[in-house]
């Protein structure tokens, strides 16, 4: 049995035990020693939405928050229409990536990567 840090426990109160994987992996990154402002950095967030989402009073778009946390902390694998399989870290750097005009193959990744419905530039929201 695992030992249960005390930010995971204040999640699985805040959401009566019902957090998703996603959002106790958020947790566990705190408990390990991440920052939240570190933490909400790399995933493109200001704290406040990372603290909103771990006390489960964040009226944001989770599915983004989810995407992302999945992408940069729990090694998910996707499929890009240009790169083929690539970790959702990558699929995310690309995703902010602007064009680069000066190369064919850097503007034909470009426009894949707009057009793909993993890109959450294209949703409500953004990135």
């Amino acid at each position: 049995m695992s030992i249960v840090g005390p930010k995971e426990t204040a999640v699985r109160v805040a959401w009566r035990d019902d957090a998703p994987d996603w959002v106790l992996a958020l947790a566990r990154e705190v408990d390990a020693g991440q920052k939240q402002a570190s933490l909400a950095k790399r995933l493109g967030y200001c704290p406040a939405v990372i603290s909103g989402v771990l006390k489960n009073d964040y009226r944001g778009n989770l599915a983004q928050v989810e995407a992302r946390v999945r992408a940069a902390l729990m090694s998910e694998r996707v499929t890009c229409p240009a790169l083929g399989e690539i970790t959702g870290q990558e699929c995310l750097e690309q995703q902010r990536k602007p064009l680069a005009p000066d190369s064919g193959w850097a503007v034909k990744l470009w426009q894949a990567c707009q057009a793909c419905p993993r890109n959450l530039q294209n949703k409500e929201g953004g990135a």
